[in-house]
């Protein structure tokens, strides 16, 4: 069965130039709505990002986020309201030598762990991603 969902969200960010880059702060604030009510949460986040292009041809970029989100019903098997918490951390870098056709190969690594209230719903994730971004 599918649910009906839908959502809104509400952020805010501030940047400002520290040293050769930019310092970016920012919150928001999300509510998902759906039919079924174990599908409904309401989460609060806040970030941090600082990011650089350092020499001719290295760009790059760091970020922090800590995110908690409330379920609106109680686990059934657990009789409590899921509550998660997520921290996030990353990195991405990219060096315009090896750019090929007008693309520039970017490097990710991220790093979450998210506590929840229910273990069946904790982890930690680590990713490698490789993407191609279009040189203007």
């Amino acid at each position: 069965n599918d649910a009906n969902t839908s959502g809104r969200s509400l952020s805010a960010h501030v940047s400002r130039r520290t040293g050769p880059g930019w310092l970016t702060a920012g919150g928001t604030l999300a509510r998902e709505t759906a039919d079924r009510r174990d599908l409904r949460w309401t989460s609060r986040g806040l970030s941090l990002r600082y990011a650089a292009e350092v020499g001719e041809n290295w760009s790059g970029s760091i970020q922090a986020a800590l995110t908690a989100t409330r379920f609106d019903a109680e686990d059934p098997l657990f009789l409590a309201r899921r509550e998660d918490r997520t921290w996030t951390v990353g990195l991405t870098f990219s060096n315009r030598m090896l750019s090929w056709e007008g693309y520039m190969p970017v490097f990710t690594l991220d790093w979450s762990r998210t506590e929840s209230n229910i273990p069946l719903h904790e982890r930690n994730l680590r990713t490698a991603r490789i993407g191609l971004r279009r040189l203007f």
